[in-house]
């Protein structure tokens, strides 16, 4: 016949759960349970490495999406300029009628560095979060 367990008296069970420390019942012995500071703890850290690989993932988002527009804009204007070229070519245009000018390039280089201060300016109040009023 199977030999049973005790019956869970106080006594047995103060001597089981003495300060949560953990006895070997048998073969196998209770988990430690971390006390709340410590569970508070792993949790801070926790968050912490799921806040910086979020914040690593924004980053790489937004500078693809960065390289991405701007090569598209970039493509554009090479097309824009390989058609004037031939248009000019053929003698279609005359210089002062073609799509790409000096105000376009001014444009496009205004542009280019208001885009890429806004970029900064997210990536880094993303990376870096100031206080909470501001």
């Amino acid at each position: 016949m199977p030999k049973l367990p005790p019956i869970a008296t106080p006594e047995l069970l103060d001597q089981m759960y003495q300060g949560g420390a953990a006895i070997k019942v048998g073969a196998a012995a209770a988990p430690d349970v971390p006390s709340p500071s410590e569970r508070r703890e792993n949790e801070v850290i926790a968050g912490l490495r799921t806040d910086r690989c979020l914040r690593i993932i924004m980053a790489l988002v937004m500078t693809v999406l960065f390289v991405a527009l701007n090569w598209a804009v970039i493509h554009m204007i090479q097309h824009a300029v390989m058609l004037d070229d031939q248009r000019l070519a053929a003698k279609i245009i005359t210089p002062e009628q073609s799509t790409i000018t000096e105000k376009t390039y001014i444009a496009l280089v205004g542009a280019t560095a208001v885009q890429v201060a806004a970029a900064v300016l997210t990536i880094v109040r993303y990376l870096f979060p100031g206080s909470k009023n501001e």
